[in-house]
């Protein structure tokens, strides 16, 4: 595609008109669009040639619209080239910033297709419907159904009896205070997306929705999840952050393939034995909460990467979380942790952060996890840091303020990471020497 504005007029450039709104999209089945959930709170479309795993990148085979706190994006995946960024079908200007918290009417949502129905995508969010249009209750051969962004309080039962081809079905940031009890005849739905409404419970009938892989309820206000949901053994990626639930059910265990459980923002004060058989669980939120501690069995989570349990009432973590060689990422900040165990085996950890709790000693062994970038220990009681830091060699940033007693003179600190490594070897007369790129800073 020539994207050249000059290229046979030898006159001078009149100002640029408005381009047409684009055409709807070919019936082709190479070229899909949804709704991109990744962060619940954005709106954008991305064309895909082939089926998606929503949220989960992992198995994904395209490539999937990224989203974070100031940038919006559309990918193109057509004819095997993957990763374009576009703006609308005929221009490749930069996409637009914004943030995620702004319904996206405008630019990026003016660069799809007006809304409507358009082939198996129907298109109602923005609208300010209060009802689900008629029109769409005759519209049986619907795969994608989007209606977020209303202010419409009930799904009609006979939606689900009347688009039994559902494969997608997004109702964010709505007034939804209800489920239809239909919702289990969906046998075909794999993405149920209901994030940012007034919802109290979940049917049981939910367990008919076989298929499902992702499913949003965050931020609603659930207080129990029904014994059915672990009939939903394909589904991937479960969002229950900022709900007001105090436990969850043990057929939890049931759903063999999740990926990705997020219970943030509960009202949970302790999680049970059985969370540890989730084999292939890799994320595990559970920060904001009110947990006492943590069940000894997570350390069965062998495919585990991130872990928050930030801003709970936390005093130790299990000593076999030292054994867990997958994870990444630690989030334990804001709790009231007298020790952390010997960390050892993280031989994956690139973050870990323990800042603002009553820690007084970090183990030797620490030095250990050669990978890690990230570290926090700010705001403890530290007396001191193990002379093994001056050995991690990829740390580029250290949290260290708040911990009056510890004993390395403030010129060090400010100087930044390296010279923190330094002192720490030259006091207790450690070898190696540590890195000298000089690009690390401390927070």
């Amino acid at each position: 595609m020539n994207h050249s504005r000059s290229d046979s007029h030898s006159e001078a450039p009149q100002p640029e008109q408005p381009r047409p709104p684009s055409p709807a999209p070919s019936a082709s089945p190479s070229v899909r669009y949804f709704e991109d959930d990744n962060a619940d709170l954005d709106g954008s479309f991305v064309i895909s040639t082939v089926p998606l795993d929503p949220d989960d990148p992992i198995s994904c085979d395209a490539s999937f619209v990224g989203v974070d706190d100031s940038f919006c994006s559309l990918e193109a995946v057509q004819d095997g080239v993957t990763g374009a960024q576009l703006t609308s079908p005929q221009t490749t200007a930069p996409a637009a910033r914004c943030s995620p918290l702004t319904p996206l009417t405008s630019p990026l949502r003016s660069d799809v297709p007006t809304r409507g129905i358009h082939g198996n995508l129907a298109d109602y969010a923005d609208l300010g419907l209060v009802a689900i249009p008629s029109e769409l209750l005759v519209a049986r051969h619907l795969v994608k159904l989007s209606v977020s962004r209303n202010r419409i309080s009930e799904l009609p039962e006979s939606l689900c009896e009347l688009l039994p081809n559902l494969e997608e079905l997004r109702c964010n940031l709505c007034h939804l205070k209800t489920i239809p009890e239909s919702i289990g005849n969906l046998k075909s739905l794999i993405t149920l997306a209901l994030f940012g409404n007034l919802i109290e419970s979940v049917p049981d009938s939910i367990g008919g929705a076989v298929s499902l892989r992702y499913f949003s309820l965050a931020q609603n206000n659930l207080q129990s999840l029904p014994r059915t949901v672990g009939m939903l053994t394909e589904l991937r990626t479960f969002k229950l952050s900022n709900n007001k639930l105090q436990e969850v059910p043990e057929t939890l265990t049931e759903l063999s393939h999740l990926a990705i459980l997020e219970l943030d923002g509960n009202v949970l004060t302790e999680m049970p034995e059985f969370l540890g058989r989730l084999p292939r669980l890799h994320k595990l939120e559970l920060g904001d909460n009110r947990l006492q501690k943590l069940p000894d069995s997570i350390s069965s989570l062998v495919l585990l990467t991130r872990l928050n349990i930030s801003n709970n009432c936390l005093t130790s973590l299990p000593e076999a979380i030292g054994d867990m060689s997958k994870l990444e990422e630690v989030h334990a900040d804001c709790n009231q942790l007298t020790s952390v165990p010997n960390m050892s085996g993280l031989t994956s950890l690139r973050v870990f952060d323990v800042g603002q709790n009553r820690l007084t000693t970090i183990p030797d062994a620490f030095g250990l996890c050669t990978c890690l970038t990230d570290f926090n220990v700010g705001y403890n009681d530290l007396v001191d840091l193990p002379s093994s830091i001056g050995r991690l060699r990829n740390l580029q940033q250290i949290e260290i303020k708040g911990n009056p007693r510890i004993r390395i003179p403030i010129e060090v600190e400010n100087n930044g990471v390296d010279a923190i490594k330094s002192y720490l070897q030259y006091w207790k007369k450690v070898s190696p020497s540590p890195s000298t790129d000089g690009s690390c800073v401390i927070l």
